[in-house]
């Protein structure tokens, strides 16, 4: 029943859905294939064709200039036609600062990333309503959680250790693969996509999903650690959020986006200005998969965790509010180091004055002087922070609860219309505007 509503979605409502002006969009085309290949030359060589790129920049901006501006998309061919100016404007400052020269102020990254100022204007709100709780949980799960003993990192150095460790870690990576897709195919209609990315292990800190190859590769330092007698565990937890977020987010993301036939190529081809956008949706599916798993028995003695889900559970619930207060104590702190009003970002004073506004909403007042310390060198000869730190605010936007918000004001709650919005959320390169505009629309 679920294939049988995805398959009417794709190939019954798409193509009756009218696009936008095929000349543009053809134009649109031409310009982003050579865009394309600018960033596969550069990948090869090692440098890139600045004079293509000038004339890029200025491609994108003609295109932008050419297409209609739409303050309030009422159908889905308006949403595409706003966000191809969106997209095509983005793609024009990013190129036009990149190789002018000029530097990036704080304003020029948040339009590149489309991250809407409410977002970011929230955080300190946000901060100050949470911080109380916060270290509330902190002490309730020192007294709720036992802690046996010492997780020591795992000496891949050690040929012993790494081989034994490889084979354990990937065994489970494995098992939980085909579990968790038998999981998802039965609750969502897009739940199927699991099954068409290749999940591996991988010794990179990071964990990370491989769009060109469609590769789920889960990091051994992540899930792993060794007892104090020796043994390599795994973090059953740290594992199950992986692969909502790395697996279902971006992997799953993905394949619906190349499933997505009728769908316009610009929302097939990732930018800086998607990023946030698909951060937020792989957000949401980390903190989903726990309470899918929670509702599924049968898939917890799968994996044989059944014994440990209650605890595993109650971690995750319980330090998530924790988790997030750090995530956005530090993004706030990103935008505490970009205000260039409040002086030369070397002036000592300043220095104070920056750790002393992050000062009331750290969890500990030495954490604030460690971020602004830290940072105290990442500034451009005029006093902007450096674009990579200010793009850390990708992770701020919030197009998702957007998006479910929009639904569930008009009577679609997440439950009752799950693979239909999963299918909103996971078709498509989006920008966080345009994934909130196209639900509304939908």
């Amino acid at each position: 029943m679920l294939q049988d509503i995805t398959y009417f979605y794709y190939y019954v409502i798409i193509p009756k859905i009218k696009t936008v002006d095929k000349e543009i969009l053809a134009d649109a085309q031409k310009i982003w294939d050579i865009n394309t290949k600018t960033e596969r030359f550069q990948g090869r060589f090692g440098i890139y064709p600045v004079a293509v790129g000038r004339k890029l920049a200025e491609d994108f901006y003609g295109l932008s200039d050419r297409i209609n501006e739409v303050t309030n998309p009422t159908t889905l061919e308006e949403v595409y036609t706003a966000e191809l100016k969106r997209r095509s404007l983005a793609e024009a400052v990013f190129l036009d600062h990149a190789l002018s020269g000029r530097p990036y102020i704080f304003e020029d990254v948040i339009n590149i990333y489309g991250i809407e100022p409410d977002d970011i204007q929230n955080l300190r709100p946000w901060l100050d309503k949470n911080r109380g709780p916060t270290l509330n949980a902190i002490e309730r799960v020192f007294a709720e959680i036992e802690v046996r003993e010492y997780e020591l990192t795992l000496p891949l150095d050690r040929p012993g250790v790494r081989r034994q460790t490889e084979e354990y870690a990937q065994q489970r990576v494995s098992v939980y693969h085909r579990r968790l897709g038998r999981m998802f195919e039965q609750i969502t209609g897009v739940g199927g996509f699991l099954r068409d990315i290749t999940s591996v292990i991988t010794i990179d800190p990071r964990s990370y999903f491989d769009l060109y190859t469609k590769t789920l590769a889960i990091s051994i330092p992540a899930i792993c650690y060794l007892t104090e007698d020796g043994l390599p565990q795994l973090r059953e937890r740290e594992l199950i959020r992986l692969f909502g977020h790395e697996g279902f987010g971006h992997g799953c993301n993905k394949i619906a986006t190349e499933a997505a036939a009728s769908s316009p190529f610009f929302l097939k081809i990732v930018s800086g200005a998607t990023m946030a956008s698909l951060e937020s949706v792989a957000q949401f599916y980390e903190r989903q998969i726990f309470e899918d798993l929670k509702a599924s028995v049968e898939t917890q003695k799968a994996l044989e965790i059944r014994h440990l889900f209650d605890d595993i559970y109650r971690e995750e619930i319980d330090t998530q509010l924790i988790n997030q207060y750090k995530a956005r104590f530090f993004q706030y702190g990103i935008t505490v180091l970009a205000d260039r009003s409040l002086g030369n970002p070397q002036d000592p004073a300043v220095v104070a004055k920056k750790t002393e506004i992050l000062e009331s909403v750290a969890l500990y007042p030495r954490s604030a002087q460690e971020l602004v310390e830290s940072y105290k060198q990442y500034f451009d000869s005029e006093g902007n922070l450096y674009p990579q730190v200010v793009a850390e605010l990708r992770y701020t936007a919030q197009p998702t609860q957007k998006v479910l918000d929009a639904l569930k004001a008009r009577g679609f709650t997440y439950q009752d219309h799950r693979t239909k919005t999963d299918i909103l959320l996971l078709q498509g390169y989006w920008t966080p505007i345009g994934l909130v505009q196209r639900a509304k629309v939908a």
